[in-house]
């Protein structure tokens, strides 16, 4: 990612439209899964654990720390 890093913000309740689930997957320059030391290639709402911030939205970070 050239030591960039990237967010996305859902507002409250504006996940995805979906009637299964979404996912945000990271790939590299040549399509294969990014590796990163934390072995986690995808966050989605099937994701118990993703933290909301104060207000209900849910901002996922992508990029290198």
């Amino acid at each position: 990612m050239g030591g960039s890093c990237h967010e996305i913000t859902f507002g409250p309740r504006q996940e995805p439209p979906v009637n299964a689930f979404w996912s945000l997957t990271l790939y590299n320059e040549r399509l294969f899964l990014n590796p990163n030391p934390f072995k986690r290639y995808a966050l989605g709402s099937r994701d118990q654990n993703l933290q909301r911030n104060a207000d209900g939205s849910l901002t996922l970070y992508v990029g290198e720390k």
